[in-house]
């Protein structure tokens, strides 16, 4: 990308990073990654580098109920095409924190289900637009094991 128009973005190279860390003692487990991802990109204002990460405590309180939070972010730039082969910075970010439960019900069926207030943010500062999200989302499953 040059002079602040829209090239190939698939002859960029791209970098991933990433790491994740998982520990579990007694009732108590954790489990947390980050995935970094840049692009060598000389355009000013310009970038397409993106990171997620994630965290998770969980509670095993009887042998088959497991209670648990996490916390999980994802933030982005990215380009919009404007006018003309124009471009325009847009960033984002997404976070979510969870509460959740899983109830084993039996050896193969488990029962679970999550709740988590969403938060997603939009921003072109070029253009001096600016935008948040938000909404709740609740969701129930039931996994069975063949």
């Amino acid at each position: 990308m040059e002079g602040g128009t829209i090239g190939d973005l698939q002859q960029l190279t791209r970098r991933r990073l990433g790491g994740d860390l998982s520990c579990a003692t007694r009732d108590w487990s954790l489990e947390a990654e980050l995935i970094d991802v840049s692009y060598d990109d000389d355009t000013p204002g310009i970038s397409e580098d993106k990171r997620f990460y994630y965290g998770t405590l969980g509670y095993q309180a009887t042998e088959r109920l497991l209670l648990y939070g996490s916390y999980w972010v994802t933030t982005g730039h990215g380009v919009e095409q404007i006018v003309a082969q124009q471009v325009s910075s847009v960033q984002q970010r997404v976070e979510v924190p969870t509460m959740g439960v899983s109830y084993q019900l039996r050896e193969s069926i488990m029962l679970k289900a999550q709740y988590a207030p969403v938060n997603i943010d939009l921003e072109v500062p070029s253009m001096g637009l600016a935008e948040t999200i938000e909404f709740r989302h609740l969701s129930t499953a039931i996994s069975v094991v063949f």
